[in-house]
């Protein structure tokens, strides 16, 4: 059908749309009066490329009152009607995304408007009017006022927002969100009544087959876009490393949190294409929304990200982006207020804030998908109906031909959802710092070689061994040894240290390979080191299994490869110059005296392309891939605790406290947190403290205790205002009282160390804190009797006796998640 055609007749609308559905749009429209319907004319409503889930039609419908023709009545109309198709319908899944819809209309959108109409805020709901729907599988169909007629437009889906436009459909969005809010607030149980009719269209396990044909298809349009605008880039890296379907599982499990305390309903395909706008004089505009399909209960943010990721230019982001979410909370704030609501109860700045930082992945994922159909021309733009051939069901991968992008500046839209998106807004919002390259400039200047000199420094550890030291290509000698086998010799001991044995081979392997044979040999280099490690120490008469089996090195390999890193980039530079760049130390060094060693190594920066992206990826993918994988994988918050296999935290606090002979190992409390003291005044605003209990006593590092306390017993404002005062105040109680009893605090635990080990240790009272803070959050009601729980004298599963529950207020939950935050945030976790 061409743009505009004319319908001769109203089956070509829909097969069920017949004139008694005329009449009742015309009864509807006059409040219910007997009407007598005497003309219609419908025509296409909508240019090829722009719906492909309905056809659109605008229309009007011509009657009169109780036969009077003095009383006439004209109602202007849009029709969303499901294609007609059979195969369309089915490839697509219209019935669900109908039906979806109509429900929103039917079973939510006429209660928001009793309840604003009670508040006198009616005009806080800026949608169309609902008419009259058809939920049929086949023939269903939606009738809406035709919004045209009120002078409000279509926004381009080729074009960007500019300010007036972005502030108006921000004020749109943020009212409609704050309905649900102050009606949730006021109405729990008929809010959760009310959003159950609401079923979720796109996300989820189970829509992935029908959806993994399309995903592939845009991924190769986003690739193309990246590696055309920013080749070799940190983006394209970090994109590339993620699996397919990794961002469509994140958005999956933001959709399924519908009963969180700020899940509103949203409109779910929140981009410019489904809002009319209209201008209102003095350089304003005024929006409404379109299209409820996708609604669901979920954050709001899922909304703002996508709104703001797939309808802004990179440009507009760089000087509009905090703007755009101020403007946001101030109108969704004054909103929930005018409704009878308190907005800092019920969504803070601080709430908002952080939901940002974690759900704004969502508008990455959904503004990628749709920004390559957006990107066309009516030319270009498809129709499903021709790509679906009889009644069936195809691969929606097959109906859609997405092209890639053929000029710079869309292909640079698109890749600013990955350069710009993540890495200067998705990334520092959904997974601060987890990128490579941020995460190791967040290194203070010498902090790599400290941490290095600390783990080297653990000559009595159980594994240290004596190693190379200096372990790389250029101190190996190799010989053929024939089918294809070579032999090699070690040289060079200059370096030689008693320490772990994953110093030397992750030196090796990251100054020695490059990315793509990692890539591929990764896991067998470790395998075949082990193996032929293991075998050694059997011919030698000892026992592989108990000396280092497979699960100690693993942890060894994540704790220890910290080294092989910071070795290797100060190596590679080196191993990169030509004999013309390399530099003779007799010319350089004039007389007899010691010159400073940086005047001696006069390195530039790599000029080679193939140079560069050996070294960055000790940064990029070595990090991302490897390095972050091992030793900081996945830095946001929620991502990186998730991230951690079941007990690999209890095997990590395990191995950190049986460290009982270091040399910083002492008495500890053990359950070091306030249940655990007593206190009593003691005059002048001063209070003295009882330690008890010492069940846990153990020798260990006193950051368990520290830490454990830290954790356990404050909340995040405490924290946040006092956090570095109290390392100050327990280290220089420490240094006082060790000075007292006739020692040295500077030579036994000087500041510098104290913090080194705050950092590696604080992750034990993480740990900790995250099995204690749910008990201390029960009420007496709550607690429960262990003599009632276990019967007879047998011992049972200590799980059987501990009835927790998930934390029932919101409260509770952020006391226990804020803790997790600082661990990532202070790059303890």
């Amino acid at each position: 059908m061409s743009q505009n055609k004319k319908c001769a007749t109203l089956s070509e609308v829909n097969n069920k749309f017949t004139e008694d559905v005329l009449i009742n749009i015309v009864s509807k429209v006059s409040n219910g009066k007997e009407v007598q319907l005497t003309d219609w004319s419908f025509n296409e409503g909508s240019a090829k490329g722009d719906n492909y889930l309905s056809n659109v039609y605008k229309g009007k419908v011509y009657g009169t009152i109780d036969g009077n023709p003095k009383q006439y009545v004209q109602a202007n109309v849009v029709v969303k009607s499901m294609p007609k198709n059979p195969g369309t319908r089915k490839t697509l899944r219209c019935a669900d995304f109908f039906s979806n819809e109509i429900a929103f209309y039917t079973q939510i959108a006429n209660r928001f408007e009793n309840f604003l109409a009670e508040k006198g805020q009616s005009d806080l709901l800026r949608i169309p009017r609902h008419i009259i729907s058809s939920a049929d599988d086949e023939n269903g169909f939606l009738v809406l006022e035709d919004a045209s007629c009120l002078g409000f437009h279509a926004i381009s889906r080729q074009n960007c927002l500019d300010w007036p436009e972005c502030s108006a459909v921000l004020e749109t969005l943020s009212k409609f969100h704050a309905i649900s809010f102050a009606y949730k607030d006021q109405r729990k149980e008929e809010f959760a009544k009310i959003t159950d009719s609401l079923t979720e269209t796109f996300f989820g396990r189970e829509n992935w087959d029908w959806y993994k044909g399309y995903h592939e298809k845009v991924q190769v349009v986003v690739k193309h876009a990246l590696a055309t605008e920013y080749p070799d880039s940190k983006a394209e890296k970090q994109y590339n490393s993620y699996g397919l379907g990794a961002l469509f599982d994140k958005c999956t499990e933001l959709c399924k949190r519908r009963d969180a305390p700020t899940s509103v309903v949203v409109e779910g395909d929140c981009w410019a294409p489904n809002f009319l706008i209209r201008d209102v004089g003095q350089n304003q505009k005024q929006t409404i929304m379109l299209d409820f399909q996708l609604a669901r209960c979920a954050s709001p943010v899922t909304d703002l990200s996508f709104l703001i990721y797939a309808c802004t230019l990179k440009s507009f982001r760089d000087q509009y982006f905090d703007e755009m979410l101020k403007v946001y909370h101030s109108e969704l704030s004054n909103a929930i207020k005018s409704l009878g609501s308190d907005p800092e109860k019920l969504y803070p700045w601080d709430l908002f804030m952080k939901e940002v930082k974690e759900q704004f992945v969502f508008g990455v994922f959904t503004s990628l998908e749709a920004i390559p159909l957006c990107q066309l021309n009516v030319s270009e733009s498809f129709t499903i109906d021709t790509a679906v051939k009889g009644d069936e069901a195809i691969d929606i991968g097959d109906a859609v031909d997405l092209p890639c992008n053929e000029t710079a500046s869309g292909r640079q839209r698109l890749a600013d959802k990955k350069l710009t998106d993540i890495a200067k807004h998705a990334l520092k919002m959904e997974y601060p710092n987890s990128k490579a390259e941020k995460q190791f400039n967040s290194y203070e200047f010498g902090s790599l070689y400290h941490k290095c000199s600390e783990l080297i420094e653990r000559k009595d550890a159980p594994t240290s061994i004596i190693t190379a030291g200096d372990c790389w290509a250029p101190n190996f000698l190799v010989r053929d040894a024939g089918r294809n086998k070579k032999e090699a010799l070690m040289l060079d001991f200059q370096l030689a240290r008693c320490a772990n044995p994953i110093t030397d081979l992750s030196h090796l392997i990251y100054s020695c390979t490059q990315k793509s044979f990692r890539d591929q040999h990764y896991d067998d280099i470790l395998k075949i080191y082990h193996s032929e490690l293991s075998s050694a120490i059997k011919s030698l008469g000892s026992e592989p299994e108990k000396i280092y089996p497979w699960d100690l090195f693993m942890r060894e390999v994540k704790e220890y490869f910290i080294i092989g890193l910071t070795f290797s980039m100060e190596a590679v530079p080196f191993c990169l110059l030509d004999p013309s760049q390399s530099f003779d130390l007799d010319a350089i060094i004039k007389g007899d005296e010691a010159v400073n060693i940086v005047d001696v190594m006069t390195l530039s920066n790599i000029e080679t392309s193939s140079g560069r992206q050996r070294l960055a990826d000790k940064k990029l993918t070595d990090i991302a891939k490897h390095a972050l994988k091992m030793e900081y994988p996945n830095s946001e918050a929620e991502k990186q605790f998730n991230s951690y296999e079941f007990g690999s935290l209890y095997d990590k606090c395990s191995e950190l406290i049986e460290r009982k002979d270091a040399p910083t190992s002492i008495i500890t409390a053990g359950d070091c947190w306030a249940p655990n003291f007593l206190v009593r005044d003691a005059g002048q605003n001063k209070k003295e403290a009882l330690i008890l209990d010492f069940q846990l006593a153990r020798c260990a590092n006193p950051i368990t205790d520290l830490s454990f306390l830290i954790y356990s017993c404050t909340q995040k404002p405490f924290r946040d205002q006092y956090y570095d005062d109290i390392l100050k105040i327990y280290h220089s109680e420490l240094s006082n009282a060790i000075k007292s009893l006739g020692s040295e605090p500077e030579k036994i635990y000087p500041w510098d160390l104290f913090m080194r080990e705050v950092k590696e240790y604080f992750i034990i009272g993480l740990t900790f804190a995250t099995e204690a803070v749910p008990f201390c959050l029960l009420d007496p009601s709550q607690s429960f009797d262990l003599d009632a729980i276990i019967k007879g004298d047998e011992a049972v599963n200590i799980a059987d006796v501990w009835s927790l529950s998930n934390i029932e207020t919101s409260s509770g939950r952020q006391r226990l998640a804020d803790i997790i935050v600082h661990a990532v945030e202070n790059g303890y976790l």
